[in-house]
């Protein structure tokens, strides 16, 4: 067995992973190898780039399902970021990642801006679970 399969549900392993094209907006390099690490043995598609510039440019050259938006950015913060993207008309589900506690019921997040956020420190098991709830709910 992969040690990989050890840290999913059951569920997770049989979910059509190859199917699924992410857009990491990260500038910790420590965090963009862990996500290189967790995603390419499941076979998501994924692109990493390292700020909010680079993010808004990767978008108008690919089409991907889902955008993880680190918020503490530099170049373009990652607010700002997912803001000009909805104004632009980016639909896709955008999950923010903050090491930050706070509280989703205040802005952006009550706005509807953002559609989800994902808590760093993060493990395997939660970031799968994002993933497979906003591609399920934006692919239906």
């Amino acid at each position: 067995m992969n040690p990989m399969e050890l840290m999913l549900p059951d569920k997770a392993l049989s979910w059509g992973w190859s199917r699924v094209k992410v857009l990491v907006v990260e500038d910790f390099s420590e965090l963009c190898e862990l996500f290189a690490f967790f995603l390419s043995p499941l076979g998501v598609q994924f692109e990493i780039v390292t700020n909010g510039s680079e993010a808004l440019e990767a978008v108008k050259r690919e089409s991907f399902d889902i955008i993880l938006m680190d918020l503490g950015l530099p170049v373009i913060d990652g607010e700002t970021a997912m803001r000009t993207l909805r104004k632009n008309g980016i639909t896709i589900p955008i999950i923010a990642m903050t090491g930050y506690s706070m509280d989703l019921t205040q802005e952006p997040f009550l706005a509807g801006q953002f559609d989800d956020c994902l808590a760093k420190p993060f493990n395997l098991k939660g970031l799968t679970e994002k993933l497979e709830k906003h591609f399920t709910k934006h692919s239906s």
